[in-house]
């Protein structure tokens, strides 16, 4: 599984710009990929250590983390 989830991107933000993470790394090759099970999520609002409520736990991921009503890509 990979989630994508840069600090300071809104979700929005992060899935228009997904197509640029191809150009730079090889992601094609990565199994998760392959297998659609890459995931988005708000970094800042889940994830930064400064954040309330933030948590690196899966558990604790909000429906979020998912792109376009979708759970994977």
């Amino acid at each position: 599984m990979v989630v994508v989830k840069p600090c300071g991107y809104p979700v929005e933000r992060t899935l228009a710009e997904l197509e640029l993470l191809p150009q730079v790394l090889p992601w094609a090759s990565w199994p998760a990929v392959q297998a659609g099970q890459v995931f988005v999520a708000d970094g800042t609002a889940y994830f930064t250590a400064l954040a309330p409520g933030s948590s690196t736990r899966p558990s604790s991921w909000p429906p979020a983390c998912t792109l376009g009503g979708s759970p994977a890509i």
